[in-house]
Formats: structure tokens, C-alpha cells, sequence
């Protein structure tokens, strides 16, 4: 009996003591676990995030697989390909901005070039015409008889009749010219289109076209677009001329008598810009 009750003793203090070790452990196991959690939250915290997809294996089970790794053969694939697409971009890009810019400054030049033409053409132009009239108004049968010099009325008749006639072929011979009017304070009025009202000069120096003369002429010469008191009195649109000179005649003592008007076709100028876009 006493043997038994040694062997139960034992037994006894053998599970006690198996019972304290095995609550150890617990104790050891849970405080492992949180050191384990509290590792793993530091470690998230310094740890850079990765770019991740589940997707499911063979056997059903989710797993995760990264992105955009550059070792994988895919990647190494576009890097490859967009290499030498990009190159051909760039090139691409640089031809057509050096094509273009050659391009815009050869139109430029051509377009230069052909407007100082136009200009030394149309300048040649208006000189000839500025020429013209001058030796027109000074021309000495015509200043003869708007000076009212003559005292013989058939002597004065046969002159008018040579200064229009002259005045004609001058206008008429000239193919920049679309006609020539003259009018004094002193005899007939004459134009080389068609018949002059005499009392034009006097109307003349009331007009709108006589004060813009005055103000704006450059030693006795004024050009401009239209001179509307003349197209009222002669008989001819204004859409024959495209640009009008107007010159004072002066006498023999230099004094101011008369107005010499002198237009160019407006057809002539219209050809010039016509060839300016051929």
C-alpha cells in the first residue's frame, strides 16, 4: 500500500509539473506571436509597396504574382520593340519640321521677290504717267491757249483743235491709260473719252475733289482712288480707272490756270495682280 501511494505521489508531481511547463509554453507562445505582429507591422511600414494580381493556380488555390518586372521576357519584348519606334518617331518629327520650315521660307522668298517685282512694275507705271502729264501740262500750244493769250477767235478755234487732237493721241496711244481730261479758267474744257460741260473748272473749284487737291497735294501732283466730281460731269464709270492722277497747269508766269486729269485702266492693274498667282 505504501508503495502505491509513493507511486501516486510521483505521479502526481510528474503532471503537476508537466502542467506548469505546458502553461509556460503558452504564455511563451503568445507573447512570440505578438513580438512576430508587431515585427511584421515595422516592416510594412518600412517596406516599399509592390504592385501585386491573385489569380488562381491549377489546384484552385489563390496565389499572387507581381507586375512589370523587367527581368521577365515580356518586358525585356516591349522594351525592345519601343526602342526603335521611338528612334523612328523622332526622326520622323525632325524630317517634317526641317521640310516645313523649308517649305515656308522658300514661299516666303518667291512671294518676296514677286511683290517687289509687282512694285518696281506698278512704281514704272506711275512714273510714265507722272512723266506724261507733266510734259502734257506744260506742253506750249496747250498753255497758249488756257493763258487767253490769243486775240484771233479762228487763230484760237485751230489751236483748241490741235490740243485736243494731241490730248487724244496721247491718251490713245498709251495702253496704261484709260483717258485724260483738262479743264482751265479760261476756254473749252476737252477729255479724251467724251464732250466737257464749260463750266466744269468753276463747279471743279467748289467741289470735294478740289479741297483734297489743295490739301494733300506734292507739288502740284496728288494720286488717288476716284475723283468723284469728274465722274458726275464726264460720262465714265469709275470702275474703268483703278488710279487717278491729278496735275496742276500753270502759265507762263507760273500762276495756276487749270487741272490736267490723267487715269490708269483699272484693267491694266487687275493683269499685273493676275500674274502675281501664275
Amino acid at each position: 500500500m505504501q508503495k502505491r501511494e509513493k507511486i501516486i505521489k510521483s505521479k502526481e508531481k510528474n503532471t503537476d509539473r508537466l502542467v506548469k511547463k505546458n502553461k509556460l509554453t503558452r504564455e511563451e507562445k503568445e507573447d512570440r506571436k505578438e513580438k512576430r505582429k508587431e515585427e511584421r507591422k515595422e516592416i510594412r511600414k518600412n517596406k516599399p509597396v509592390k504592385i501585386k494580381t491573385k489569380y488562381k493556380n491549377e489546384k484552385g488555390k489563390s496565389t499572387s504574382k507581381k507586375l512589370f518586372n523587367l527581368r521577365s521576357i515580356g518586358m525585356q519584348l516591349i522594351v525592345a520593340f519601343m526602342i526603335p519606334v521611338s528612334l523612328i518617331v523622332v526622326v520622323g518629327v525632325t524630317s517634317y519640321t526641317t521640310a516645313s520650315n523649308a517649305i515656308i521660307k522658300n514661299y516666303e522668298n518667291t512671294t518676296t521677290q514677286t511683290l517687289m517685282k509687282t512694285a518696281d512694275y506698278v512704281g514704272l507705271i506711275v512714273e510714265n504717267a507722272e512723266s506724261k502729264a507733266l510734259s502734257m501740262a506744260f506742253e506750249k500750244n496747250l498753255v497758249k491757249y488756257y493763258s487767253g493769250i490769243l486775240t484771233d477767235p479762228l487763230e484760237e478755234n485751230d489751236l483748241f483743235k490741235i490740243v485736243s487732237g494731241n490730248l487724244t493721241v496721247a491718251a490713245v496711244s498709251d495702253k496704261f491709260l484709260s483717258s485724260v481730261t483738262v479743264f482751265a479758267n479760261y476756254g473749252n474744257p476737252v477729255s479724251s473719252i467724251s464732250s466737257v460741260k464749260k463750266n466744269i473748272y468753276e463747279e471743279f473749284m467748289q467741289s470735294d475733289d478740289y479741297k483734297d487737291f489743295k490739301e494733300n497735294n506734292d507739288h502740284g501732283i496728288l494720286w488717288r482712288g476716284y475723283h468723284r466730281y469728274i465722274d458726275q460731269k464726264v460720262p465714265y464709270k469709275s470702275t474703268k480707272y483703278a488710279i487717278s492722277l491729278t496735275r496742276s497747269i500753270l502759265n507762263n508766269s507760273s500762276s495756276e490756270i487749270g487741272y490736267l486729269i490723267m487715269d490708269i485702266k483699272m484693267d491694266t492693274i487687275n493683269e499685273i495682280l493676275q500674274g502675281m498667282y501664275h
